[in-house]
């Protein structure tokens, strides 16, 4: 996966790749833990259902996923824009969720930060992305319908 000719022109700022990378991390850790320790957040233990604890670990797997899959983008950022793109997408997706859950079942605690990141950071980074990177436009001949 080595850069091509073309990729090294249209080099990512460092300050975007630099934040790319921690978000990644942010994912690959925090999924990681949450698979090896299930859902241990909270500072008292709580009673938590074998149902719950198979879908938070389930979710941490999706997360520490998506990390590697983004840290895989940034090898070829040009080349792999699109699937940046999806990965920090799919970040705000989540934020979404979390922010369902503020308005019905109230406040998060400390979740309040992957909120904060996930509903202003990551669309602040997907629109930085954006502008450096226009995906080329769709060619109508060769588009599957």
């Amino acid at each position: 996966d080595t850069p091509r000719p073309d990729e090294k022109a249209h080099r990512m700022p460092k300050l975007l790749f630099g934040l790319l990378i921690l978000v990644g991390a942010i994912g690959v850790a925090g999924g990681g833990i949450g698979v090896v320790l299930g859902p241990v957040t909270g500072a008292a233990p709580q009673q938590i259902s074998p149902s719950t604890s198979s879908e938070y670990r389930f979710l941490s797997g999706v997360w520490f996923s998506l990390g590697c899959v983004l840290w895989w983008s940034l090898r070829q950022p040009v080349a792999r824009r699109a699937v940046t793109r999806i990965v920090v997408i799919c970040g705000i997706a989540g934020g979404v969720g979390r922010l369902v859950s503020l308005l019905i079942d109230g406040w998060p605690g400390p979740f309040i930060v992957a909120l904060v990141v996930e509903l202003v950071v990551l669309p602040a980074l997907l629109w930085w992305h954006s502008r450096r990177w226009a995906l080329p436009p769709r060619d109508p001949e060769n588009s599957r319908r």
